[in-house]
């Protein structure tokens, strides 16, 4: 009570049955698009959640698995974007996985012109640009500047100002495709890929029996059953191991067996070999094949409790640096350095 005798205005409490639960908002969700498919254009309201398992059709919108705001309604103001505290970002995954009875995503190959791009801010073709001058510019989807449609790229348009070929155009009807890239978007050459397994060969990797597993599963993603899915013509591997240093193994296919160079001195990190670091899985596959055979004897006794994860990182990193790759560490232990 206040000194008046007036009691005190109670203060507003949020009733908690009016808080929504994001249990029963996900099951809902998962729910709602169990059999319903999302089309992109919008017509259906907001986009599925994010933990949603659903099929979405592209119609002119990017997929929200590649594209996503964090809210679904931009504030239309400065001053309510002030008051709300909405954070407002893209999040873009641009190699999400898609569902197996989702369309896959076209590629489009321009030829040496490449894409069509505004002239002045550089944004891209897409369904949302209009055509004028009966197809000879556009109008920037982003900007609004009409460029000139290059000669290569020119096609009529029908009564309702659309392109006539605009059902063989994947770009002009989707909101996601690929380009074939010309010779300005890249500055080298495409090479083939590169995979550099790097195994934890401590103490609990020993004991634990990932070591084991480890090489019995590289053995079989490399020349097991289903190999031939991503193990294309050209496509180099190679294998390093750590425990308190950094091993590293020469798979020529000119040896009888992989030599192991040793590089204790972690604070200085190199990688000693480059010739043979990396090499032809199938004609090294004597030399591969009896190193992961022999990595799980060669380390049965190993006592070093902690792997030097950070070193093995750094000696990857520059024994890939020229060429890039893809590196897969296999590692039992919380890194301390």
């Amino acid at each position: 009570m206040h000194p008046g005798g007036n009691p005190a205005a109670a203060r507003p409490r949020i009733d908690p049955n009016q808080i929504p639960s994001p249990i029963k908002m996900q099951t809902d969700d998962q729910v709602a698009y169990a059999q319903t498919p999302y089309g992109t254009s919008g017509r259906a309201g907001n986009p599925p959640l994010a933990s949603t398992d659903y099929m979405a059709v592209d119609e002119g919108n990017s997929n929200p698995k590649f594209m996503r705001l964090t809210v679904n309604q931009i504030p239309t103001t400065e001053e309510l974007a002030n008051t709300s505290h909405l954070p407002l970002a893209l999040v873009v995954q641009p190699l999400a996985k898609l569902r197996a009875d989702e369309a896959p995503i076209p590629l489009v190959d321009l030829g040496e012109e490449g894409p069509v791009r505004c002239t002045r801010c550089k944004g891209y073709i897409n369904p949302f640009c209009t055509f004028t001058d009966g197809g000879r510019r556009f109008i920037c989807s982003l900007c609004q500047f009409a460029s000139d449609v290059p000669n290569a790229y020119f096609c009529n348009l029908d009564m309702a100002g659309r392109r006539m070929d605009l059902e063989m155009r994947p770009e002009l009807m989707y909101g996601t495709c690929e380009y074939v890239p010309t010779k300005e978007y890249y500055n080298r050459e495409a090479r083939p890929a590169a995979f550099l397994f790097a195994i934890d060969v401590s103490w609990n990797s020993v004991q634990s029996g990932m070591l084991v597993q480890c090489v019995q599963a590289i053995k079989d993603a490399l020349y097991g059953a289903q190999a031939e899915q991503w193990l294309r013509p050209g496509v180099r591997v190679g294998i390093l191991t750590f425990d308190r240093s950094v091993n590293f193994y020469n798979l020529s296919a000119e040896l009888e067996q992989a030599q192991m160079l040793v590089v204790s001195d972690i604070d200085d990190m190199f990688a000693p070999i480059q010739d043979g670091l990396l090499v032809d899985p199938v004609a090294s596959r004597t030399v591969i094949e009896s190193l992961l055979d022999t990595l799980p004897g060669m380390f049965q006794t190993n006592r070093t409790a902690d792997p030097v994860l950070g070193a093995a990182l750094q000696a990857a990193h520059q024994a890939m640096q020229a060429n890039g790759g893809r590196l897969i560490v296999f590692q039992t232990t919380m890194p301390i350095r």
